[in-house]
């Protein structure tokens, strides 16, 4: 064996190694975030074993990047720079949240997307399927919350919305997986569950989205020259851009005594004067700063707090600039962009466009579309904007 040969035999195992630590990482990371979201586990498990196993995972993906990858002195700037912008928005905000995502997007270079695809709907299968039966057969703790359509079951989850968040994900992943000659059959399937799980959650905003999701996957199947439309694309291009410039405006400029926007606060269940309470409370930064939202769960766990403080912003695209700030939100915002360009651009991508394009839609009345574990297809980002460099990096070792 000559030199060339065990330095090939070298990179081959550095990437093999690369992947283990992305798979065992992002498996801790899915489990740790979903069983922290269980009700009964999360008030067992220990915080400092909590924070053991956040910084193992945290670890393992940091080793990755900076260890099992190659980068150019430019991309490895770059990769600096991003960590340094994102650790002074969170000196601000003490939010985590864009660092988790910062990792799970840069440590998945290289690596396999059906690999990623598959792992992720054995996980998820697993552990909704756990938690339901369990819930079922008293394992579990189930809450039950009640409103004017009737009783909403969480089925295990800490929150109504988990389990709805779950099934869409599932239902997209098998739709994408599934052979074109199977693709309608599985389709009525996934809207029939999905329907089942609204009927058992009442929750309305995830169900309607589910179903556009599944008929939009269907279009780009059967009638994909649709979205070759040129007004279609702009729409879906700039779909991140026009929900915020519309949630911004709507919070900026909110009043009480306008009728249009009584109407709309009472359509959106309050959700725009709370978002205009937030944001003369708390104004627009640069690097954001910590805001104190108070939801269901917290109210329900703080005798001192009744549900006359709830003032939890849903609207993501407001949090973002509220609590990570101007900078954080504006590269948000250009990224999704420029990915959903790409991926309409590309029709092997096209399905992860659509629901690039479902979480905008989403997003106005959600703050749950930048968590991985309920939107996967997050870690592409980066292979979607690099598409070409990364398959030369791929078959210059394998």
């Amino acid at each position: 064996m000559n030199n060339q040969e065990i330095h090939q035999k070298k990179q081959i195992n550095k990437i093999y190694m690369g992947e283990i630590f992305f798979f065992v990482g992002y498996i801790i990371y899915f489990f740790y975030y979903i069983i922290c979201r269980i009700s009964n586990f999360n008030l067992l498990i220990d915080f400092r074993i909590k924070q053991v196993i956040y910084f193992i995972w945290i670890g393992l993906l940091f080793a990755k990047i900076f260890v099992f990858d190659k980068h150019t002195l430019k991309q490895l700037i770059i990769i600096v720079i991003v960590f340094v912008l994102l650790i002074c928005s969170y000196y601000k905000s003490k939010d985590v949240n864009f660092i988790e995502i910062a990792l799970l997007i840069l440590s998945s270079k290289n690596i396999s997307q059906k690999k990623i695809i598959n792992i992720t709907l054995i996980m998820l299968l697993s552990l909704t399927g756990i938690v339901v039966i369990s819930s079922k057969i008293g394992l579990i703790k189930e809450y039950v919350f009640y409103n004017d359509i009737g009783a909403r079951y969480s089925l295990g989850f800490v929150y109504i919305s988990q389990l709805p968040f779950l099934v869409r994900e599932i239902c997209f992943i098998v739709l994408i997986i599934t052979k074109r000659k199977n693709k309608l059959l599985v389709s009525i399937l996934a809207i029939i569950i999905s329907y089942i799980v609204y009927r058992v959650t009442l929750v309305r905003n995830l169900f309607y989205t589910s179903i556009i999701l599944i008929v939009l996957i269907l279009i780009n199947e059967y009638k994909s020259k649709i979205f070759t439309n040129y007004f279609i694309k702009k729409i879906i291009k700039y779909s991140f851009l026009i929900g915020a410039t519309l949630s911004i405006f709507i919070t900026i400029n909110y009043h009480s005594s306008s009728e249009f926007y009584i109407n709309l606060n009472e359509k959106l269940t309050n959700r725009p004067v709370i978002e205009h309470n937030m944001y003369e409370k708390y104004g627009i930064s640069l690097f954001g700063k910590k805001i104190y939202m108070y939801g269901v769960s917290a109210i329900t766990n703080n005798k001192k707090l009744t549900f006359a403080d709830y003032s939890y912003i849903d609207n993501l695209f407001v949090q973002i600039l509220l609590k990570d700030g101007v900078l954080i939100f504006s590269v948000f915002l250009i990224l999704y962009t420029r990915v959903l360009d790409k991926c309409f651009k590309n029709k092997e991508y096209r399905e992860f466009g659509i629901w690039f394009f479902i979480i905008a839609v989403s997003s106005v009345i959600d703050d749950e579309a930048i968590v991985v574990a309920y939107n996967f297809p997050i870690i592409f980002l980066l292979q979607i904007l690099e598409k070409n460099k990364i398959k030369w990096e791929k078959s210059k070792y394998v």
